[in-house]
């Protein structure tokens, strides 16, 4: 009776700490992934002129109907890795805009799994400033030279969908003045703090931090 009653102690004090440490090192795989998708992105500019991928261009040209999705697609050829867009902590797998595409999943493919998504430019969020990604139907990207601050822009973070536009999908109220409550399971508006309500987030010129919930959406605009 007494050494259960030690063990059931021990458990009681250890289970805790186990599941932090697991925890902590599903964090550091997941700033791992980003690292490398940041790196990615730095490399495919370097090759474009410092012009980064536009959030979506059509995949073939003339045909409105079918598109890609530039931080998956664009950056492939720099990853060839898809499992690096997944966190252990969670995903979603993006169906949305890439039904006709040729294959049934993977890069180029109609699904993609991953944990990680982007701010592009949107009415709906035009008045918070510019925002990182460009969306333009056909057009390129942004030139990495109209990021202000690239140590303090975000280029790409953790969330439950492939983008985040409005205010309150970047987890803010309708002027971004003020942060939206946080979810039990992590989550302000697509934004995810899946690491004991922290989010890894890689910025414009490379580096990975992990960050509290966002009090401005400052740092998801580029200038």
């Amino acid at each position: 009776m007494f050494s259960s009653q030690i063990i059931a102690i021990l458990a009681a004090i250890l289970f805790p700490v186990f599941a932090r440490a697991r925890d902590r090192a599903r964090q550091t795989t997941c700033a791992s992934n980003l690292r490398q998708i940041g790196i990615a992105a730095m490399m495919y500019a370097q090759d474009f002129d410092e012009m980064m991928p536009a959030f979506y261009h059509y995949y073939y040209q003339g045909d409105s109907s079918v598109r890609y999705f530039g931080p998956y697609d664009g950056l492939a050829a720099y990853t060839m890795n898809e499992q690096i867009y997944v966190c252990p902590s969670g995903h979603f797998t993006d169906t949305g805009w890439r039904g006709g595409l040729p294959r049934d999943e993977g890069f180029f493919g109609r699904l993609m799994r991953t944990s990680y998504g982007v701010v592009p430019r949107h009415s709906g969020n035009s008045h918070l400033g510019t925002a990182m990604w460009e969306s333009g139907w056909g057009s390129g990207g942004h030139s990495m030279a109209d990021v202000q601050r690239p140590s303090e822009k975000i280029l790409i973070l953790e969330m439950n969908a492939r983008h985040a536009t409005h205010p309150d999908r970047l987890g803010f109220t309708e002027d971004g003045s003020a942060p939206l409550p946080m979810a039990d399971d992590g989550s302000v508006g697509r934004m995810m703090y899946r690491h004991n309500r922290m989010m890894n987030a890689a910025y414009a010129d490379g580096h990975v931090k992990t960050i509290p919930q966002l009090t401005s959406p400052d740092p998801l605009m580029r200038n």
